[in-house]
């Protein structure tokens, strides 16, 4: 098969990484490095549809194959396909899914080894020897699969079996590195394979959903080397997309370094460690519980703890960043208790218990709920986020929360009660996803179950006592899928 219409393309300007060409549209290039690049016109005249649909065409049609070129194809999405021919990705849309027919092309600008990253000692040594759950850290086209391609080979020069797992198979590596994808739309049922190869080291690019993370952990806890691939805007990022997906206590056994990648260099490194001990911030010794602390790794000085505090999970900065290489103790006057109150203010406003909330500041807070959420804690014109900042004192922002909410089954809810809590139990099946409680086939609410397909519920909650109150006059309550 022939390149030539894409060849083309990506000559325009030099170090082009993408093209973009959408019917109706003048025809674009994003060229450049990393962190530092111009999206500009390719040609002056706009693409019709036709003109896009015979380079489709062309594309799709095996029989233009040559042996010279790798070619890959994914199907499986409706109205879109994924293409990996020689180093060039390929995404196509087609309408209803897209708005208009679009073909997107993507291509590495460059190759680097690790030795072109100018790493500390420190950090190479860890790489080399200590360092078997890395993650690799970044935002799209930082530079993330370049330093994962890089050290795939560093990997494979110090005389160890390394592999990839990749959807689509686009990693820039030698041919000593074999490259797995999904087995049937599955990687774990690639995972499972990639056990009976005994690899030293597995490279996984990218982890994107549920499944993705859940395969990661069930390798990792196996014994594998694994080179996770994630997008984060900043370093902890990459643990927060790990929580509600794992159990807490067991993330520094799944990761114990994270190199964050920024402009296409290692801007940021981390480790992890679990100990027991009282959270910094809590007065009372007593309140001592297991906390995962995070710390800089070439500084050695701790930048956040992650425990359980109540029912909720926290991730809490100890230590505030001001300027690369340079970081000062956080000194904040919010305590825990205050923290607790707003956690079950939000839950009653946001109608959810699905509610992260980060201390930022001296008196300042960022609060992360789902988005179907947000609208009612804004309120009409903000009055409701107004209203709460007064009556707790604080400046709040408010951040969309990542949503690994699934489809899940409908059925009754079968409802326990404690002394303190209404306990709603659905199912297995529903573990660690969001749920829709109906009363009398009328939605009432969306809540989160846990780890074992419950919710807990504080009898003190306004939620509780309504859902106590439909009990008693003998109203039906069950759980579907959330009706958003």
């Amino acid at each position: 098969m022939r390149l030539t219409f894409l060849e083309n393309f990506f000559s325009v300007y030099p170090n082009t990484m993408s093209i973009h060409l959408r019917a109706g549209c003048f025809p674009l290039a994003k060229h450049g490095t990393p962190g530092s690049y111009e999206l500009s016109i390719i040609s002056e005249d706009k693409l019709l549809v036709s003109e896009i649909e015979v380079f489709v065409d062309f594309l799709l049609d095996d029989e233009n194959i040559e042996d010279e070129y790798e070619w890959y194809l994914d199907d499986s999405l409706k109205d879109a396909y994924i293409l990996q021919i020689d180093n060039y990705r390929i995404v196509v849309t087609f309408p209803p899914f897209s708005d208009a027919l679009e073909l997107t092309a993507v291509r590495p600008t460059l190759k680097r080894s690790l030795s072109d990253y100018n790493l500390q000692e420190a950090l190479t040594k860890r790489l080399s020897s200590r360092a078997e759950g890395i993650l690799i850290a970044g935002s799209p086209g930082a530079g993330k699969s370049t330093f994962a391609a890089g050290l795939a080979e560093f990997y494979a020069e110090k005389k160890k079996i390394v592999k990839t797992l990749e959807h689509p198979r686009d990693l820039q590596v030698s041919d000593i590195i074999t490259q797995y994808t999904k087995i049937e739309s599955s990687m774990k049922e690639t995972a499972e394979l990639l056990l009976l190869l005994r690899p030293d080291y597995v490279i996984y690019d990218e982890l994107r959903n549920t499944d993705d993370f859940k395969t990661y952990s069930d390798m990792r806890l196996a014994g594998i080397g694994l080179v996770g691939v994630v997008h984060a805007t900043k370093g902890i990022d990459a643990i927060q997309r790990f929580i509600g997906r794992v159990d807490v206590g067991i993330i520094p056994s799944l990761i114990d370094t994270i190199v964050f990648i920024k402009d296409g260099e290692v801007d940021q490194s981390l480790s992890l460690k679990m100990s027991v001990k009282t959270p910094t911030g809590f007065a009372d010794s007593d309140l001592a519980r297991p906390v995962v602390e995070v710390f800089d790794f070439l500084l050695g000085i701790p930048l956040y703890e992650i425990y359980s505090f109540g029912e909720q999970i926290v991730v809490i900065p100890v230590t505030e960043e001001t300027g690369r290489g340079t970081r000062r103790t956080k000194k904040t006057t919010i305590s825990h208790k205050k923290i607790d109150r707003l956690y079950k203010d939000v839950m009653v406003l946001a109608s959810t218990d699905r509610i992260d909330i980060q201390i930022t500041g001296k008196r300042q807070v960022a609060i992360y709920i789902p988005n179907r959420s947000i609208p009612y804690l804004i309120g009409t014109s903000g009055k409701t986020i107004r209203s709460l900042e007064q009556s707790h004192g604080l400046k709040i922002k408010v951040h969309p929360l990542d949503d690994t909410s699934e489809n899940t089954e409908s059925g009754y809810l079968e409802i326990d009660e404690t002394k303190k809590h209404l306990i709603l139990k659905t199912s297995s099946s529903t573990r660690n996803t969001s749920i829709q409680v109906n009363i009398d086939g009328e939605p009432f609410i969306i809540l989160t179950t846990n780890s074992d397909g419950e919710i807990k519920l504080n009898k003190t909650t306004r939620i509780a006592t309504e859902l106590k109150q439909a009990i008693n006059n003998n109203k039906m309550v069950s759980f579907s899928s959330p009706d958003i």
